[in-house]
């Protein structure tokens, strides 16, 4: 399973998150205020990710995964997300290790 984060607020109350040290592990499970904009910022610093789970963020989009290259990523979780074809071609492309696709309630995959 995914570690958990903990999370904190900085001095401007903004949501902060820390893992299990060495960023190897992100939970942003449930986190209904994550835009495309911060999650794209995150995979492009940190391509050493070996889980991500987005599951439930309600406010991503495809474009969060837009040219995913994550070449450690063994695990992803996108319940909850707009998964299509083309998502997953980026996914297949980008992800060359991932073990373990979550793609549960999704009906245009």
């Amino acid at each position: 399973s995914l570690l958990p984060l903990v999370r904190q607020r900085d001095r401007r109350g903004n949501l902060r998150f820390k893992t299990d040290g060495g960023y190897h592990h992100l939970n942003l499970a449930g986190c209904v205020r994550v835009s495309d904009l911060s999650v794209v910022s995150v995979l492009e610093s940190h391509k050493q990710l070996v889980s991500l789970s987005l599951r439930d963020c309600t406010r991503l989009s495809e474009l969060s995964l837009l040219g995913i290259a994550m070449p450690n990523l063994e695990r992803l979780d996108v319940v909850g997300m707009q998964v299509n074809d083309v998502v997953m071609s980026w996914i297949a492309e980008g992800c060359p290790a991932l073990r373990v696709l979550s793609i549960a309630d999704h009906k245009k995959v």
